[in-house]
């Protein structure tokens, strides 16, 4: 599945303020921490696989094989988000760039790397 794809899917899970308020931490739009947790079960029956295929994309597609953030894939990926207001940043960083990223969208954020 497209990551594109995948985004949106998600973000149409969370558009449900209801779902929202479960999954994602208030303060700071990030999924919350006990869900990042494979022992909680997700009340929502594609969620936990979205967020793993999700994973799964931004690591193999947002890295470069020499391990450096790909800002021009992160660009037309947020080119081509249009509505879902795709945005990439910088999660931890050191002297040799990041170590992890950071995807927000309207409805959530989520830290890879």
């Amino acid at each position: 599945m497209e990551l594109l794809e995948i985004i949106k899917k998600i973000d149409e899970i969370f558009k449900d303020e209801t779902i929202r308020n479960r999954y994602v931490d208030e303060e700071d739009g990030f999924i919350k921490d006990e869900y990042r947790n494979k022992d909680v079960a997700f009340d929502h029956p594609e969620l936990e696989s979205l967020l793993e295929k999700l994973d799964e994309g931004l690591c193999g597609e947002m890295i470069t094989p020499q391990g450096q953030a790909d800002f021009f894939k992160m660009k037309k990926l947020s080119q081509m988000g249009g509505e879902l207001c795709i945005n990439f940043r910088a999660g931890e960083k050191d002297s040799f760039g990041w170590l992890t990223g950071v995807l927000q969208t309207r409805y959530f954020n989520y830290c890879y790397g």
